[in-house]
């Protein structure tokens, strides 16, 4: 038998089935994540973005909540 015969076959693909979290299980679902993740996605397609390197965070996060050290 050929290689490229060993992985074709005539039969369909199963469907396969999604499992999402409960909404209420995952943060990440909560309404105003939901809420702020579409501002954002907004927000990208104005263009209106920041860019930043992690030195810049790392120094601006120091400055405002005394996060990590700046490097």
């Amino acid at each position: 038998m050929p290689a490229n015969e060993l992985y074709t076959t005539n039969e369909p693909v199963p469907k396969r089935k999604v499992i999402r979290p409960e909404k209420s299980d995952d943060p990440f679902y909560s309404e105003e994540n939901i809420a702020r993740l579409k501002k954002s996605a907004e927000q990208f397609k104005r263009g209106q973005t920041v860019e930043k390197t992690f030195d810049e965070l790392r120094k601006l996060e120091a400055a405002t909540d005394g996060g990590l050290p700046a490097q």
